[in-house]
């Protein structure tokens, strides 16, 4: 009788669906919150360019630019990068690049805003030679604005599966309606 009942308990299969789900909890966990993160990393980036883009863009519409307008241009990165906070994370810095005939290309003027991030620019100082990608030239006295956008992305969810990481993102314009080699007052 005790063997039989040992016997009828190996064989019950009541409960069976219980523990496959006790231990592919964990496993599903994992990859619903690594999708989330993922998903979220991705939006951010995409914000990020957005950044890089729109502030390029809309400083080489202008025929000239003070610091005034300047800094509404570089604190609507706030905005585009809701509802992820910029403040603290990021940072945006314009640079007017000119490639003089003789120097080759240079920062003309710089100006960073939009967050408090504390970065330099990858291109360099206002006055120093410009550091541009490899395959990017300029005509002779031709000027571009350059947007750079840092942002340090944290995770929501926690830090030991899923790193902090720094992206940049930078975005190359020619002025519209002139040069902006001058700069901003």
């Amino acid at each position: 009788m005790k063997q039989k009942n040992t016997i009828s308990v190996w064989m019950c299969e009541r409960g069976v669906a219980a523990v496959e789900f006790a231990f592919m909890f964990p496993i599903l966990m994992l990859f619903l919150l690594g999708s989330f993160e993922l998903s979220r990393y991705i939006i951010v980036n995409q914000k990020i360019d957005h950044v890089a883009y729109t502030t390029a863009d809309v400083v080489g519409q202008e025929t000239s630019i003070t610091t005034a307008q300047l800094n509404d241009i570089m604190s609507a990165a706030t905005e585009i990068m809701d509802p992820f906070a910029f403040g603290e994370n990021g940072i945006v810095i314009v640079s007017s690049v000119e490639q003089d005939p003789t120097e080759g290309p240079v920062v003309r003027w710089q100006r960073m805003g939009g967050g408090t991030l504390d970065k330099n620019s990858r291109l360099g100082e206002e006055g120093d030679s410009a550091a541009l990608p490899d395959g990017f030239t300029l005509n002779d006295n031709d000027n571009v604005i350059v947007a750079e956008v840092f942002y340090d992305y944290i995770p929501s969810i926690t830090e030991e599966f899923f790193s902090s990481r720094e992206n940049y993102k930078i975005a190359f314009f020619k002025p519209r309606y002139g040069s902006l080699t001058t700069a901003p007052n």
